[in-house]
């Protein structure tokens, strides 16, 4: 029995100090976790990084020539792709 007793001494309950500093602890470990996600958020694209194209993209992808399959419009031009590749176009009826 005086085992029991001497755990019971050495226990945390009977330390508020040492279990004040433990929970301090633990909070500032949660908030700089918390931060360090917050600004790791920003830099991930888990859903893509979709913006509108800018002119000088348009031209590189050779949207802007008269010929091809019509895309779209942008600003009063028509958008072709005329390359080897497939087009897929979705629209409402």
């Amino acid at each position: 029995m005086s085992l029991g007793r001497a755990k019971v001494k050495n226990s945390i309950r009977n330390r508020p100090a040492l279990a004040a500093s433990d929970s301090v602890g633990a909070f500032a470990v949660a908030v700089a976790v918390f931060v360090w996600r917050a600004r790791e958020v920003k830099m991930v694209m888990a859903h893509g990084s979709v913006r509108w194209a800018q002119v000088r993209e348009l031209r590189h992808a050779g949207l802007l020539y008269p010929d091809g399959v019509l895309l779209g419009g942008w600003f009063g031009v028509y958008l072709h792709h005329h390359g080897p590749k497939h087009v897929r176009c979705l629209a409402p009826n």
